[in-house]
């Protein structure tokens, strides 16, 4: 049924909860199934948004790549995931950050306390994340 939604489908409540039901849970095929559902047009929901990206930190890593690909696919990224998501920048490993620098490039989020946040990561232990948050800054205005 899932292969089914498309943006001619609209999200009901019921719909969207068992969605996020399935992404939040620990079958991986069915957490991925629902993440491929959701059409880019529903993303225009921002609490749709922020339900998704609630997800985020219980889930499998390449259910979280999954989740972070397709919120790149929204009209636009929802405030409060810009304020979560920069919070844990400096828990992230180095492909979790890579992929929150990539959400960042594509919705151009430039706002001057994530740019704060991804700028303590220059001096990171860790060369990658310190490398991949250099060339992050260097290619914002």
């Amino acid at each position: 049924a899932m292969e089914q939604i498309d943006e001619r489908i609209n999200l009901t409540p019921e719909l969207s909860e068992q969605l996020l039901k399935f992404i939040g849970g620990s079958d991986f095929y069915l957490a991925y199934s629902a993440i491929n559902a959701i059409d880019p047009i529903h993303l225009d929901d921002e609490k749709l948004q922020d339900s998704i990206f609630s997800k985020y930190r219980k889930a499998d890593p390449s259910i979280r790549s999954l989740i972070l690909n397709k919120l790149k696919k929204a009209p636009f990224l929802a405030e409060g995931i810009v304020v979560n998501s920069r919070n844990m920048l400096k828990e992230l490993n180095g492909k979790d950050l890579g992929d929150f620098l990539k959400l960042y490039s594509t919705h151009e989020v430039r706002d001057e306390e994530t740019l704060n946040e991804i700028s303590k990561l220059l001096d990171h232990e860790n060369s990658f994340i310190s490398r991949q948050a250099r060339e992050f800054l260097k290619n914002q205005e």
